[in-house]
């Protein structure tokens, strides 16, 4: 028996581990910005780096990064995410002390390079796995929680910097911090998705049961998954399949978007500023100390992220997008305007605290923006292509971030360091212009929505016109016997799904339980049978449409939408009803849990005995057994001769006619017990 307060501990335990992955994984970011100072001021026994060097050693990791990309997706797919953490982990440990201990220049590159590379592999994996182990309620916060950790490992970088560290011994705490997440994860299963993907769904269930105790719904969470995977797996094809439609000529519009913001995002002085922030501070010539100045500087990100998750469901993504670039292009040229300044022996006593501060705000303003971008990455391409098109946006931002950070100083020395800054805000103000004139905003819309209005997919007008019926006739109370007129086998066939067991009877046990399976007559409870993946799909997309917001959970505000989007003027009383049908917040396990009645098949007696009855022409409550079988396994889904020799071994027949009054009494309550009768 796994109690609930268990399955939250691995939660916990899982989130914490990968914080501190991700934040291994922040470090490599920020120890460029405190060591190359260093590395290129002459020191007896130690290495020293010319400009061409420090370049390269300020911009190894971008380009490792790419290589890891292309590598991470297959590994990934085919070893889960845990077996791709204890592979990158201890090369990663090993890269990091080669640095601490590498006696050559060649090699500290060549390592810079690895853990570019090791990175790629980290970054990935641990993110995916707490999206895929997080309850609905906390996935938001422990997937943003996963961007703040990596921007505290820069952090750490730049505060153990400040202490005067040599280069070796930050590199020495980069590989100790690495080492801290290992022993965590032998503590975690793998995730449920993976195990399914890989056709383990026993080991599924197990993973799934340690992180959500016995008291969560797992057999409708695991059919979620398991019809998720399957029409993933049927909709997006290989990588061949993927690319065609990334460059067809419906979707290309959307990905020049994402290529120009992403290229844009790479070359505002993001990582440059990171890379050389000690050196860059140098040249201005602060009062303050350089290192102190880094420490806030990274401070400064974390709390914008914080700031940007706590605004982004109420400003949108777009806000999010256009002023805080606009804002990182006026501190950018701000700074340049200083040290042109600067430059020119012009007056600057009184504004020594300009530069940082133009600086301190502009990785505010990062930290704000940067997450929308990468979030409509994701949301703006369809899911038939978003694999790959996650992977090459990706590999363009490393290859941006990686030309960016290899030029700047030689555009530094050529230009000045105003020059490079300039170019920077003329890149924050072309990512401004494109966002203004052709970013879409997503807040509170569906993925469907979303990909229906960017490629003109009728699909969302056929769902929404399947739910508008649905709910219409819910809303008004109409009563449903008039649908098994327009497809009453196909109602029947839902009703009775064959276990493929021997002897088996059907028991129901209320409107919103699960069918219980038993081998006597006794209503013995058991474990209820996983819906079908085509059932889950459709009671997906249904509540995506309700879910406004997009936020995981249906509340009062998504249902007002959806019943006013179908002409309904609900009272506050008739929604506040419908909520309290639920035992708790309604995430997509407790909808179909709500709805357990349509998906198995429980509907009112009436509307059941009235599908039979379409076929009873005598209205007397009987169908000739050969007739309904002809039915049965000729129309809708159709039931082959076992699956109707099996529903008939426990029918009550009698002179070869169906008694389906009788069936229905049996499927709604149960056969009667011997001693009853």
């Amino acid at each position: 028996m796994i109690k609930p307060t268990q399955a939250l501990l691995i939660q916990v335990v899982g989130g914490v581990v990968m914080g501190l992955i991700q934040m291994a994984y922040g470090t490599n970011y920020g120890f460029s910005g405190v060591t190359l100072p260093q590395l290129t001021r002459p020191i007896p026994g130690e290495l020293l780096l010319d400009q061409r060097q420090a370049a390269l050693f300020g911009s190894l990791m971008s380009l490792g990064a790419v290589a890891g990309t292309l590598v991470c997706g297959p590994l990934l797919v085919k070893l889960g995410q845990r077996t791709t953490l204890f592979l990158g982990l201890p090369i990663s440990i090993v890269a990091w002390l080669t640095v601490a201990f590498t006696p050559s220049v060649w090699l500290l590159q060549v390592t810079r390079f690895i853990l570019g590379m090791t990175a790629s592999l980290l970054n990935p994996s641990a993110c995916s796995y707490v999206l895929e182990i997080a309850h609905a309620r906390f996935r938001g916060k422990m997937a943003g929680s996963m961007t703040l950790a990596a921007n505290i490992g820069t952090l750490f970088v730049f505060f153990i910097g400040s202490w005067r560290l040599s280069w070796r011994q930050v590199a020495i705490a980069c590989a100790i911090l690495s080492a801290l997440p290992i022993p965590g994860i032998f503590l975690l299963p793998d995730s449920p998705r993976w195990l399914v993907t890989r056709g383990c769904e026993v080991k599924a269930y197990r993973a799934l049961r340690s992180i959500r105790g016995d008291q969560g719904n797992l057999d409708l969470e695991l059919s979620a998954i398991t019809g998720q995977v399957t029409l993933d797996a049927r909709k997006s094809g290989g990588v061949k399949q993927q690319l065609e439609v990334l460059f067809h000529m419906d979707t290309l519009r959307v990905l020049w978007l994402l290529v120009s913001l992403t290229l844009f995002l790479a070359c505002c002085g993001i990582i440059p500023t990171t890379a050389y922030l000690v050196p860059i501070l140098q040249e201005v010539n602060t009062s303050i100390d350089p290192y102190t100045i880094g420490v806030v500087f990274s401070a400064a990100k974390v709390l914008g992220i914080i700031l940007h998750l706590v605004v982004v469901d109420r400003l949108g993504r777009r806000p999010l997008v256009i002023f805080p670039f606009f804002i990182c292009s006026i501190c950018t040229t701000t700074y340049g305007v200083y040290s042109f300044m600067l430059h020119t022996q012009r007056v600057t006593a009184g504004f020594d605290w300009l530069p940082y501060t133009s600086l301190v705000l502009f990785n505010f303003c990062n930290g704000v923006g940067t997450p929308s971008i990468l979030t409509l990455q994701g949301e703006l391409l369809p899911n038939s292509c978003r694999a790959v098109g996650l992977a090459l946006l990706t590999c363009l931002l490393m290859l941006g971030g990686f030309a960016s950070s290899y030029t700047y100083p030689m555009t530094a020395s050529t230009l000045g360091q105003h020059g490079a800054f300039w170019i920077f805000s003329l890149f924050s103000a072309a990512l401004v212009l494109v966002a203004v004139l052709a970013l879409p905003e997503t807040r509170g819309r569906t993925l469907e929505d979303i990909t229906t209005t960017q490629y003109k997919d009728e699909a969302r007008s056929s769902h929404r016109g399947s739910l508008s019926s649905h709910n219409s006739n819910s809303l008004q109370e109409e009563p449903l016997a008039s649908i098994p007129s327009k497809a009453p086998t196909p109602l029947l066939q839902h009703h009775y799904q064959p276990s493929h067991s021997a002897s088996s009877t059907l028991h129901w046990a209320g409107p919103l339980d699960s069918p219980r399976i038993s081998n006597t007559p006794k209503k013995q409870p058991a474990r209820c049978r996983p819906a079908r993946p085509a059932q889950i799909q459709e009671f997906k997309e249904a509540f995506n449409m309700i879910d406004q917001n997009r936020d995981g959970f249906i509340d009062k505000d998504d249902l007002h939408d959806m019943l006013a989007s179908l002409g309904k003027n609900p009272t506050d009383e008739y929604l506040e009803g419908m909520m309290n049908e639920a035992p708790g917040p309604i995430n997509f396990t407790m909808f179909l849990t709500l709805f357990g009645d349509r998906l198995q098949g429980t509907d009112p007696e009436d509307v059941i005995k009235n599908a039979f009855g379409c076929f009873d022409e005598t209205n007397q409550g009987y169908i000739n057994e050969d007739y309904l079988r002809d039915l049965l396994i000729s129309m809708g889904d159709r039931f082959t001769d076992e699956d109707v020799d099996e529903m008939y071994r426990e029918a009550p027949i009698k002179n070869t006619m169906f008694d389906y009054v009788e069936f229905t009494r049996i499927l709604k309550h149960g056969a009667k017990d011997l001693e009853d009768q």
